[in-house]
């Protein structure tokens, strides 16, 4: 194996399948909060009609190990219908615990019901694509399996308490789980794409998808909405780039963000902080401002009001 090798990245496929969710969300298609029945309705049989879109993100949905395999998970169809007839572990809202498999099957089918295409071809062309992750993919075609390492079993399986503290339940683990695990090996699971785990991708490329949420290039998220995730309030104000100074000076602005020219005459007035200077950007601050958050400088302060020159990389 080498840098270029593409691996299983398991339920890191999650976040993945995830962020498709999210971007449906900023374009209004899909609300957090609204009953994944709103959406696709036969999902309301059996007690379901109460669980929402937040729960199944959240592992709270109650699903946690209602089931999906071949032949049905080939077919939308087929998978709608499953899902019809899956049954509640416990009340939806009421615990937490880890949703394996189940939760992101909800998840492949929302996003086939509100846009009509395919999950995998989805996220391939409105997140993976976009962000330039050329090895990063979920359901991969048999024509370009060649470069996945074939997974194999080592060690041995978790305790109990292990479990319980990785998935929120004391579970044991069955003996056939290692050989469940192994059928991602199989060319024509790789191809299906499991929603909840059968992503294949290079440590690079994991790497460069959360920089991209991050980084957000060319919003494909709603600003607003990762905002929101991380609890942050986004308030988006526009200001005429002579106006930045005399704001940081009066405290309007804490801290500019990224481009702009030091100069003997601004460094007068404010510090130039961060690894900025070594790549000829800024960061601009007050030494009040710096010196108000002590030792660890951290913009993990509330409060703080930060600018960003428009069409910078900050």
């Amino acid at each position: 194996a080498d840098n270029n090798t593409r691996y299983n990245i398991f339920s890191c496929t999650k976040p993945v399948v995830a962020s498709a969710i999210w971007r449906l969300m900023g374009e209004g298609l899909i609300a957090i909060d609204r009953p994944v029945a709103d959406y696709i309705v036969s999902f309301a049989e059996n007690g379901k009609q109460e669980v929402t879109v937040e729960q199944v993100l959240c592992h709270t949905a109650g699903l946690p190990r209602a089931p999906m395999a071949a032949p049905d998970w080939w077919i939308h169809e087929a998978r709608l219908e499953r899902m019809r007839q899956w049954r509640l572990n416990w009340a939806p809202g009421s615990r937490m615990e880890y949703h394996s498999l189940s939760a992101h099957w909800v998840l492949a089918a929302l996003i086939e019901c509100v846009t009509g295409r395919d999950y995998r071809e989805y996220i391939q062309s409105c997140i993976v694509g976009p962000l330039g992750l050329t090895h990063l993919r979920l359901g991969v075609p048999l024509a370009e399996q060649g470069d996945i390492a074939t997974l194999r079993q080592v060690g041995e399986p978790p305790a109990a308490q292990e479990l319980k503290l990785l998935f929120g339940a004391a579970i044991e683990w069955p003996n056939t789980v290692d050989d469940s695990l192994l059928q991602f090996n199989d060319p024509q699971v790789r191809a299906l794409g499991i929603p909840g785990g059968g992503a294949v991708s290079t440590a690079a490329d994991m790497a460069m998808f959360y920089q991209g949420l991050l980084r957000n290039p060319g919003e494909l998220w709603s600003p607003p909405l990762l905002a929101d995730a991380i609890g942050v309030e986004v308030k988006i104000v526009e200001m005429p780039f002579g106006e930045l100074l005399p704001a940081m000076k009066t405290g309007k602005i804490d801290i500019v963000m990224s481009g702009m020219t030091m100069t003997p005459e601004r460094n007068l007035q404010v510090a130039f902080i961060g690894p900025y200077i070594v790549s000829g950007k800024s960061m601009l601050s007050k030494i009040s401002t710096i010196n108000a958050m002590g030792d660890n400088v951290s913009f993990n302060k509330s409060g703080l009001v930060l600018a960003a020159l428009s069409g910078s990389t900050s």
